[in-house]
């Protein structure tokens, strides 16, 4: 109950106040901690003056080693993000990324990790500016930066975070209609992920290899959908239907094993809107109109991601298209 945990941190701002110290260290961890309350709950204005709030008060404390600036930095490009201000959310993550190079008590692993993660978060806000290339150019550096660590003491998180960027890139040279450059990276992912799910039977026998293979397939499914997304765009609408049908029935399989809805999925209703765009071009009109109504219900309750965004606007303009026809 988001409401009920902002309302304990007000009591705590209160106590914290009683201390009579204004940049008591604990009151940047209670603004930071509200800034991302807010912030869950999209509420981007209130989530901006938390957040700005710990980083001033941590800036004047000098001390990074509770939060750290790096982390509030990177929480405010998510801000900047949902408000869909992507120029700052560049900015705020570029500062993040500076910021945790120089932080110190971090493993070359970790530094990593954290500086890879942001890379991504950039890359993202520059294909919302149509910025494609410089988006591969910051793709290209968080696979270089995996690259160049060497000894990865967690290869498979480090082998999910490469395949999550080979998507990453297969989407963006989509976006600027490289598609046999496109297809490339989804394999590259595709390959990756097969090799991990190889390993899932080790792990029933007792291996513990540490694999999150939920987050494996939920990837596998990304890689596949990009597959498709570049066979429809070659006309080859057949094949592309098939995988997405595919990719729909595995859910929907995974979902009933969870006891969880797949229409809370905005991958799902992604999908659709592909489909329903898949049988408009094969003239199934009644299909498509049935498809892109079930993605509409879906994506508009996702429209709030930054991320999936442009999907809804692309949707509804698919609507409207087919209700002309």
């Amino acid at each position: 109950n988001m409401d009920k945990c902002l309302e304990c941190y007000e009591k705590a701002g209160i106590l914290i106040s009683n201390i009579g110290n204004a940049f008591h260290k604990h009151s940047a961890g209670l603004n930071y901690n509200m800034g991302l309350a807010h912030l869950h709950e999209e509420n981007y204005e209130k989530a901006e003056i938390c957040l700005r709030e710990a980083l001033e008060i941590t800036m004047l404390l000098e001390n990074d080693d509770d939060i750290g600036v790096a982390a509030i930095l990177n929480s405010l490009g998510n801000v900047s993000s949902g408000k869909l201000d992507h120029s700052s959310a560049k900015d705020f993550y570029n500062r993040s990324i500076e910021e945790r190079r120089a932080q110190l008590g971090l493993s070359p692993q970790q530094r990593c990790e954290y500086v890879v993660h942001t890379y991504s978060n950039i890359a993202i806000a520059c294909c919302k500016q149509k910025q494609y290339r410089k988006a591969e150019e910051y793709i290209e550096m968080g696979l270089k930066t995996i690259k160049d660590v060497g000894d990865l003491s967690d290869e498979e998180k480090f082998s999910i975070l490469t395949s999550k960027l080979y998507i990453q890139l297969g989407n963006v040279f989509i976006h600027v209609g490289d598609l046999d450059l496109s297809m490339q990276n989804f394999e590259k992912s595709l390959r990756i992920l097969s090799k991990l799910i190889k390993m899932k039977d080790l792990d029933f026998q007792g291996k513990h290899i540490g694999v999150n293979f939920d987050e494996v397939e939920q990837e596998m499914h990304r890689t596949r959908h990009g597959i498709g997304l570049v066979l429809s765009m070659k006309g080859k609408f057949d094949e592309a239907i098939g995988i997405f049908k595919d990719i729909l029935e595995q859910k929907k399989e995974h979902s009933y094993e969870q006891g969880n809805d797949m229409l809370n999925d905005p991958d799902v209703g992604k999908l659709l809107c592909d489909m329903a765009r898949i049988e408009s071009l094969n003239g199934n009109f009644e299909e498509a109109i049935m498809l892109i109504d079930e993605s509409l219900t879906i994506l508009v309750d996702w429209s709030w991601c930054s991320e999936d965004h442009h999907y809804v606007e692309e949707a509804r303009e698919l609507r409207f298209k087919l209700t002309m026809m």
